[in-house]
């Protein structure tokens, strides 16, 4: 079970260095389904970080295939829980990860937390396509963290897709 997920963000020159550089680690170089020029390289392979700069997550529960081959990534974050949302948070948490009955098109779902900041929760999960984790967005299941959707909480959503060389405009 993967036990640690790590990102950083650069140019395309930057992260694909760094990808030949590790290619013993499962390195998945995306871009943000928002922006054309926002890349990301997010280290699935549950070893020590070595990124200079980003972000490292500790997994705290986990649910679906360690495959990580999906060509969407999902990143929700959550801060300044208070002690009572929080326990809250880790139920809801906990029990959806130990469903039988996870979204067709989810291929993994990770509850996290920030290494530097154990406030900050992140639901990262890897989906076949967008419509589905954006058919999940609106399930039942995420109707209990939709609860944690307000501006107090810093409720964030980022979506990556697998980059490909020829997305490159040059």
């Amino acid at each position: 079970m993967l036990k640690q997920v790590s990102i950083t963000f650069g140019s395309y020159d930057i992260l694909s260095r760094l990808q030949a550089q590790y290619r013993d680690r499962q390195l998945r170089l995306v871009q943000a389904n928002n922006a054309t020029d926002s890349l990301a390289l997010v280290d699935l392979s549950g070893q020590d970080n070595v990124f200079k700069s980003g972000a490292v997550y500790d997994v705290k529960s986990t649910a679906g295939s360690a495959e990580h081959t999906g060509e969407v990534l999902a990143f929700i974050y959550i801060k300044n829980l208070s002690p009572d949302d929080q326990k809250v948070f880790n139920a809801t948490a906990n029990e959806i990860t130990s469903s039988p009955n996870l979204p067709q098109e989810l291929e993994s779902l990770y509850f996290m937390k920030e290494q530097k900041n154990r406030g900050n929760n992140v639901i990262f999960s890897i989906w076949d396509s967008l419509s589905g984790f954006n058919d999940w967005l609106r399930s039942p299941q995420f109707a209990r963290i939709k609860g944690f959707d307000t501006a107090l909480h810093d409720f964030r959503t980022i979506t990556y897709s697998q980059y490909h060389q020829s997305d490159q405009s040059n």
